[in-house]
């Protein structure tokens, strides 16, 4: 455990720091450029989940064709990405980015949790070093250039991290490079894609937030990346009691009663608050010294309060999967996310406060949550007290 919040320091540190060292209106075209760059491994359609869950359920390692398959896969988006944009040096941050995931599971799996956690960690902490020697030197001509290198390095010095406390290889050394290979990443997708499929569409509702305000308020782009930034610490709070969750539930489904939920749901509304409180002081303190930004605070409580409900709310969504619900609340979160692209645009159009489309779009997230609840309450059977 103080491994993890070690670890997380450097995220931390991140966080805090490039605001201050990066001009603002460069700050926020960065946060987007890694915004964009975190997509990618939802690309690869959940194969990895697909991989623990064979290996776990029929112990079958696969390895080496998710590995092979993530590579080809994220070399298809890659090349995309930059046809399209003309961008090369988001390349390589693409390819090592999808990747990541892959090499995480294998660790994970393996027993290496600590070694498999690094990765983010080292990532930060390249990034905020290299945008310290550009803050000092002016070395680096984009900040580009500075996401391509710390990629690179990152990726690397895991695989070497890797090699040297474990004796072994985030390559793979067996699998099919033919078409039982492709079959076999397929089914990896079978097994993997529903799994998946939720953090996927939250992953694309946040970043449609993030698009809007980049192609329509440019100017907001760098206060509400900050506000965002600064509200994952509240969601990760919560996601505490979610990983805790998710684990009891499943252990005690067959006894679990829907008192025991909802007192799960009040603790996690409480710890919720309290993050909430101490991030927004915490947050205007910080204001006064990062004073380039303008109305963060606004898009911190836009953006963190529904939001943040939310993930209250999905620290007992987990009996949805146990009890066969979950296709219901994906097929509602689909529809929200379609209602949620729509009125964003209309926003845009029209030139509505993006504060206000920030708001709407946390809004109708909140809403999600609260039809979840309605299947928790009154769509699932429950054992008599």
């Amino acid at each position: 455990m103080f491994f993890r919040y070690f670890t997380n320091g450097f995220i931390a540190l991140e966080i805090l720091i490039l605001p201050l060292i990066i001009e603002s209106n460069n700050f926020g075209n960065f946060e987007y450029l890694k915004s964009a760059v975190l997509l990618s491994p939802y690309a690869l359609l959940g194969s990895f989940s697909g991989y623990v869950y064979l290996k776990y359920n029929s112990n079958i390692d696969y390895y080496g064709e998710l590995f092979l398959g993530a590579f080809f896969s994220s070399l298809v988006v890659a090349t995309l990405y930059v046809g399209l944009t003309g961008n090369f040096f988001l390349f390589i941050p693409i390819v090592f980015c999808s990747l990541s995931f892959v090499v995480e599971k294998k660790l994970q799996t393996s027993n290496h949790f600590l070694i498999s956690i690094i990765f983010k960690p080292l990532l930060s902490m390249f990034t905020l070093i290299l945008c310290l020697i550009n803050y000092r030197f002016k070395y680096f001509e984009s900040y580009d250039f500075i996401l391509f290198v710390a990629y690179f390095l990152s990726f690397i010095l895991w695989g070497i991290i890797t090699r040297l406390n474990l004796k072994i290889s985030i390559l793979p050394n067996n699998f099919h490079f033919n078409f039982e290979g492709f079959k076999i990443y397929l089914s990896l997708i079978r097994e993997g894609f529903l799994i998946n499929i939720s953090t996927i569409l939250i992953s694309l509702f946040f970043f449609s937030s993030r698009y809007f305000i980049k192609v329509f308020y440019n100017e907001s782009l760098s206060s509400y990346s900050l506000a965002f930034n600064i509200s994952q610490f509240v969601f990760i709070g919560v996601n505490i009691l979610g990983y805790v969750s998710l684990v009891k539930i499943g252990e005690n489904i067959k006894t679990i009663l829907l008192n025991d939920l909802l007192e799960s749901l009040k603790r996690a509304l409480l710890l919720f608050v309290v993050i909430e409180l101490v991030a927004f002081i915490l947050l205007n303190l910080y204001l006064k010294i990062a004073t380039n930004y303008e109305d963060v605070a606004y898009f911190f409580l836009s953006s963190s309060v529904f939001v943040g409900i939310f993930y209250s709310i999905s620290t007992i969504s987990p009996i949805l999967q146990y009890k066969n619900k979950l296709n219901q609340s994906t097929l509602f979160l689909i529809a929200i996310l379609s209602i949620d692209g729509t009125t964003s645009y209309y926003f845009a159009k029209h030139n509505i406060s993006p504060i206000l489309l920030v708001f709407k779009s946390s809004l109708l997230l909140l809403l999600t949550g609260i039809f979840n609840l309605y299947l928790i309450f009154f769509k699932i059977d429950y054992p008599k007290t």
